[in-house]
């Protein structure tokens, strides 16, 4: 659930410094949703969609970042 409604978008066609510092905290957020609901995959037997979760998890971290590690 809320790896879904962190993939929504946040005011789009809004600037300012205000919003990238509260889309770099959703961005954050649902890296972190990602990685919970990959580790959910992994204990139910569902390895494939976990390792989907972790790519697209990958893909919302920032470039020059280290991954989030629990």
């Amino acid at each position: 659930m809320a790896a879904s409604i962190a993939r929504r978008p946040f005011l789009p066609g809004v600037d300012g410094f205000w919003r990238e510092n509260l889309q770099g905290k959703l961005d954050r957020q649902l890296v972190r949703a990602l990685d919970c609901l990959g580790e959910m995959q992994v204990e139910i037997g569902e390895p494939q969609t976990a390792f989907e979760s972790a790519l697209e998890g990958i893909k919302w971290t920032p470039s020059g970042s280290a991954p989030m590690v629990p």
